[in-house]
């Protein structure tokens, strides 16, 4: 079964795939940054024409854990519901990595992010865009910030200004701060 990931998650170290790179030669030796000048990146989402990636993987550390290393999938490469295929490769550099295939299914999430306005225990303003009530009797959890973890029942939604007020009874400990991520549980 692939690994999953949400669509089009706003949060970058959710949307990491990790991996490890080993020499083409010597499939027990594992490389490292330094071995290799320049990666290939090609992303093919639900089966269509790959396209490069602008990321690079990352190494994650040269000493207690050569050859792993972790690629930072960009929101817009998993704004597809469905499957995206990763191959990565290298040019150049004193050793060849064997290429690395890796399969992602990415599933239907919702998110909202709270941005300057209302921000109160009881309401929040947001980047969402539909019509007035369309969240509304959905919830909410808090996935950053000083809230994270709480969840709460939203009473209405107003399409202007993507203002989230929250359900009777149902109040945050503190105010959302902007920039404090959401994840919607649909109906």
């Amino acid at each position: 079964m692939p690994f999953q990931m949400k669509l089009s998650d706003p949060r970058n170290t959710k949307r990491r795939v990790y991996f490890t790179c080993v020499d083409t030669a010597a499939l027990t030796t594992r490389l490292q940054s330094s071995d290799m000048s320049t990666f290939v990146v090609k992303i093919s989402k639900n089966g269509a024409a790959p396209a490069s990636s602008t990321n690079s993987p990352t190494q994650i550390d040269s000493t207690d854990q050569k050859g792993l290393f972790y690629l930072e999938l960009t929101a817009a490469e998993i704004n597809t519901i469905g499957s995206v295929s990763i191959k990565i490769t290298n040019t150049g550099g004193t050793k060849t990595m064997e290429p690395r295939e890796m399969e992602v299914e990415v599933v239907q999430a919702y998110f909202a992010t709270a941005q300057t306005g209302t921000l109160t225990t009881g309401s929040f303003t947001s980047d969402r865009t539909e019509a007035s009530d369309f969240w509304k009797d959905c919830l909410v959890i808090a996935l950053t910030g000083s809230l994270a973890g709480q969840v709460k029942k939203v009473g209405a939604f107003a399409n202007t200004g993507g203002l989230f007020t929250l359900a009777t009874g149902f109040v945050f400990t503190a105010a959302p701060a902007n920039g404090d991520i959401f994840e919607i549980l649909d109906r």
